[in-house]
């Protein structure tokens, strides 16, 4: 590796770490917006979020290039139902934090990668080895186990890890960037979010100056981080993404257990356990390389 491609690699993870911190403190964040109703707080940062995208891409693209974004041609129904996915995990992730779920939240998170593997083999025909099989088993053991112990399904961490897992596999059909992509999410969305605002939505001007503020941040608290991620995705492997996206579930895990003092259940216990143990198994086997035969034919 050259020198210039070695400082641009430390950029990249270096990036990725702020990127991935950022959403890591996304409980903080939303737990001081806890006095707004969710469907607010989603509605303002999906107005937020699409005007600031709007903007910077109006800058950095020109009108002509804009334009010719706002329309992805056949893959419209793959923007129309990643919208609709994300907006559930948008809305879901919201509410698990106000209702002092996060542990719930940073279970779902840790689950992802999982997901993604097993919609790679149910979506994709992917052929996973040995050890992302492994994890898959653990993780689907462990979680019914720990479900069947505690008779309550956590239904936050569930629709977190699908609901990303199913954005994540329609995002990989579409041709669009990601910026592209969630600026054209949250374009579709706007409408409606604007008709909750003005029908049914309490003025900001209710709230505390810091909740407010908070509020009308949430356009940014969407994008500077997805903006980090492009930039460090171009610069480092995969498979130090893979290993980077494991610091937000981490993060939410401590904020939950030491600053907002929610109970570690056994069962709560056994579930993570057990996820850690698969996530544990998927890095293994997402970073060892296939084996190449040396028959000759």
């Amino acid at each position: 590796m050259t020198p210039v491609a070695s400082d641009d690699a430390r950029a990249g993870v270096l990036v990725g770490i702020v990127a991935y911190t950022l959403w890591g403190l996304f409980p903080v964040y939303f737990k001081l917006l806890g006095e707004v109703a969710a469907l607010d707080v989603l509605a303002w940062r999906i107005v937020l979020s699409a005007l600031l995208l709007a903007v910077g891409m109006l800058l950095w693209s020109g009108p002509k290039r804009l334009l010719a974004k706002l329309n992805p041609g056949a893959e419209w129904l793959l923007v129309l139902m990643a919208t609709l996915v994300i907006s559930v995990n948008w809305l879901t992730f919201i509410v698990a934090v106000d209702e002092g779920q996060v542990l719930q939240s940073s279970l779902g998170y840790f689950l992802v990668p999982l997901v993604n593997s097993l919609l790679g083999v149910l979506v994709f025909a992917e052929r996973p080895n040995r050890w992302k099989k492994a994890s898959l088993v653990i993780a689907a053991v462990g979680l019914t186990v720990s479900f069947t112990v505690a008779g309550v399904v956590p239904w936050y961490a569930l629709i977190l890890a699908l609901s990303f897992g199913l954005y994540g596999m329609l995002r990989k059909r579409m041709s669009l960037d990601s910026t592209s992509g969630l600026f054209l999410e949250t374009l579709m969305l706007a409408p409606l979010a604007i008709a909750w605002l003005v029908i049914a939505g309490t003025s900001p001007a209710q709230y505390e100056p810091i909740v407010r503020n908070g509020l009308m941040l949430s356009g940014v608290v969407t994008v500077v981080p997805l903006l980090l991620m492009v930039f460090a995705v171009k610069r480092i492997e995969l498979g130090t993404l893979g290993v980077l996206q494991y610091i937000a579930p981490a993060m939410h895990f401590v904020i939950a257990v030491a600053v907002y003092q929610e109970a570690l259940n056994p069962s709560l216990t056994a579930a993570f356990i057990t996820t850690v143990l698969a996530v544990g198994c998927w890095l293994l086997g997402s970073f060892r390389r296939p084996q190449v035969s040396t028959r000759t034919h």
